[in-house]
């Protein structure tokens, strides 16, 4: 037995950067907003296509070179979407445990909402 405690299932998402599956609460998504606009779902509620990415800056990097961001999203990335979120992936941490505690408590300062 588990101890009286119920386990509940916790979604597991892919990261378009490094392929490695983890769970979802763990991963930042990007989506496309208003206006063609990539920006990121701290909520993971936002309607529409989303991407997820570990909290590595690498990811992020490999996500934009490959243009794997913009496939998955089924859009084509503009100069300004490119800058923000290669601004954004330098300001991250290199370890992505710190992402469910530093990142969503104050979202990094990017140019994107």
């Amino acid at each position: 037995m588990n101890g009286g405690r119920i386990s509940r299932h916790e979604p597991q998402r892919t990261c378009v950067g490094c392929s490695r599956v983890k769970a979802k609460r763990e991963l930042l998504r990007l989506v496309v907003a208003q206006g063609g606009r990539i920006a990121v779902d701290w909520d993971q509620k936002s309607p529409g296509r989303g991407v997820y990415l570990c909290a590595q800056r690498e990811c992020w990097e490999r996500g934009l070179k490959r243009d794997r961001i913009g496939h998955f999203l089924r859009t084509k990335l503009n100069l300004d979407n490119r800058e923000g979120l290669m601004a954004m992936a330098v300001n991250l941490v290199s370890q992505g445990d710190a992402l469910g505690q530093q990142a969503r408590r104050a979202p990094i300062q990017s140019g994107l909402e």
